[in-house]
């Protein structure tokens, strides 16, 4: 089990920002106002595994979140080697 320390360089705004929404629904993050206001160090210790889920439970709700899965798995994959 990692954090998103290592991700953070490959995230975009809008990936914070998915992650912020997904998070949000499973009770983090609850005091940002808005999605924009999330930063990498709000992000950066929380589980991988926990957002990658919580990115899934999402998606129904938030199809564009899916596109954020695959760079918190390529750097999983790249940290296992």
């Amino acid at each position: 089990m990692g954090n998103l320390l290592l991700s953070l360089p490959k995230l975009t705004e809008k990936d914070r920002q998915n992650i912020a929404k997904a998070m949000r629904r499973k009770g983090y993050l609850k005091d940002l106002p808005y999605f924009g206001h999330v930063t990498s160090d709000r992000i950066a210790f929380l589980n991988r595994e926990e957002v990658i889920t919580a990115l899934r439970e999402a998606a129904p709700t938030y199809p564009e979140v899916l596109d954020t899965i695959p760079k918190l798995q390529q750097a999983m994959t790249a940290q296992q080697c």
